[in-house]
C-alpha cells in the first residue's frame, strides 16, 4: 500500500524546489554544484556561457590567464578536491 502522505510530501516538495529554482533563474546543478561529487560539467557550462561574447583577443587573455593560475595552483600544492 502506498502512503499518500509521502506522495504529497514528496510533489510539494518538488513544487518548492522548482519554484526556488525558477526565482533564481537557475538548474538544480548550478544550485548544488558545490556539493556535487563530479559538478565539472555545471562549472564548464558556466566558463562557456560567460565566453560566448568575447572576442579573439578576449579569448586570447583570458585563456593566458587560465593557463597562468592553473599553473600557480599547482605549483602552490593546491589540490584538487575529489
Amino acid at each position: 500500500d502506498e502512503n499518500p502522505d509521502i506522495s504529497y510530501t514528496e510533489a510539494l516538495g518538488e513544487l518548492r524546489t522548482r519554484s526556488i529554482l525558477n526565482a533564481l533563474s537557475c538548474s538544480a546543478d548550478e544550485l548544488l554544484c558545490d556539493e556535487l561529487e563530479r559538478a565539472e560539467y555545471t562549472y564548464i557550462s558556466e566558463i562557456t556561457h560567460i565566453l560566448e561574447d568575447c572576442s579573439s583577443h578576449e579569448l586570447m587573455i583570458i585563456t593566458d590567464t587560465i593557463q597562468a593560475l592553473k599553473s600557480s595552483l599547482r605549483k602552490q600544492n593546491i589540490t584538487r578536491v575529489k
